[in-house]
C-alpha cells in the first residue's frame, strides 16, 4: 500500500513538473512573438489562465493558440477573441487547437474578414454542422483550402460554406479533397489566358476569344461568365444558370462542361 501511494505521488510530481515546463515554454514563445518583457509576459499568462478556466481548457493550450494567432500578425488584444473561437471550433468540430487555428486563419484572411468576426464564422459552421451530415471541423478544413480563390470568384463565406457543406454531405468524401476540388474548379473558372489579357490590354476592348476553356464551353450552351467585357459574374450565378440547363444537355455537352470546369481526373 505504501509503495503504491509513493508511486502515485511520484507520478503526480512528474506531471506537475512537465506542466511547469510546458507553461515555461509557452511563456518563452509569447515573449519571442510579442517582444514582451518578463513582467509583461507574466501578465499575459495570468490573463490566459483566466481565459482557460472560462473556456474549460488549459493555460498552455490558450498560450499556444495566442502565439499562433500573433504570428499571423494579430495583436494580443485581438487574439483573445480569436483564441475563444479556436477553442470552440476545436471542441465542436472535433479538431485539435492547431488545426482549428490554421483553418480559421485561412478563412479570415481568404475572405478578408476581421478578427472580431471569428466567433460569427464558428457559429455559421456549427449551424451547418447541425443541419447536414458533416462536422464544423470538416467544413472549416474545406474552407481553408478554398477561401482565397472563392473570394476572387465573387463568392462570400456563406455561399462557399454552403457549397462545400452540400458536396461533403452528398458525397461523404474527405473534407480536404472536397476543398481542393472546389479550389481547382474556381481557379479554372477565374483563369484568364495570357494572350486574351494582352489583347484586351492593348486594344482596351473585348476580343472574340474566350478567356478560358470554361467560358468557351459555357458560351456554347448559352451561359455567359462575364457581365461586361471586363467584369466576371459571380460563380454562384453561373452555377444557377447551369443547373437550369443541365437536364436538357446531351452527354457530350455535360462531359465538356465537367472537363472544362474540373479538368480530367
Amino acid at each position: 500500500m505504501a509503495a503504491r501511494i509513493l508511486n502515485k505521488v511520484q507520478k503526480e510530481i512528474a506531471n506537475v513538473y512537465q506542466n511547469i515546463l510546458k507553461l515555461d515554454e509557452a511563456m518563452t514563445d509569447i515573449r519571442i512573438v510579442t517582444g514582451a518583457s518578463v513582467d509583461e509576459a507574466n501578465s499575459l499568462m495570468t490573463s490566459y489562465n483566466k481565459l482557460a478556466k472560462e473556456l474549460g481548457t488549459t493555460t498552455t493550450e490558450v498560450a499556444k493558440s495566442a502565439s499562433e494567432w500573433m504570428r499571423q500578425g494579430y495583436t494580443a488584444s485581438e487574439s483573445v477573441n480569436l483564441i475563444t473561437s479556436s477553442v470552440k471550433l476545436a471542441r465542436l468540430g472535433f479538431m485539435d487547437m492547431s488545426s482549428a487555428t490554421t483553418s480559421l486563419t485561412a478563412v479570415l484572411k481568404g475572405f478578408n474578414l476581421q478578427a472580431t468576426e471569428s466567433s460569427e464564422i464558428v457559429d455559421k459552421l456549427t449551424k451547418l454542422d447541425a443541419e447536414y451530415a458533416t462536422t464544423a471541423g470538416d467544413i472549416a478544413t474545406a474552407l481553408s483550402r478554398t477561401a482565397a480563390v472563392a473570394k476572387s470568384a465573387n463568392l462570400d463565406l456563406d455561399q462557399t460554406a454552403a457549397m462545400l457543406t452540400t458536396i461533403i454531405d452528398i458525397t461523404q468524401q474527405d473534407a480536404g479533397s472536397v476543398g481542393n476540388a472546389l479550389r481547382t474548379i474556381l481557379s479554372r473558372y477565374g483563369n484568364v489566358k495570357a494572350g486574351v489579357f494582352s489583347g484586351m490590354a492593348e486594344d482596351g476592348e473585348d476580343t472574340s476569344e474566350s478567356l478560358n476553356d470554361v467560358e468557351k464551353v459555357l458560351n456554347a450552351i448559352g451561359i455567359s461568365i462575364r457581365s461586361t467585357s471586363t467584369e466576371m459574374r459571380g460563380f454562384d450565378e453561373v452555377l444557377d444558370d447551369l443547373a437550369e440547363k443541365w437536364d436538357n444537355l446531351n452527354d457530350v455537352e455535360k462531359n465538356a462542361v465537367a472537363t472544362a470546369m474540373a479538368g480530367t481526373r
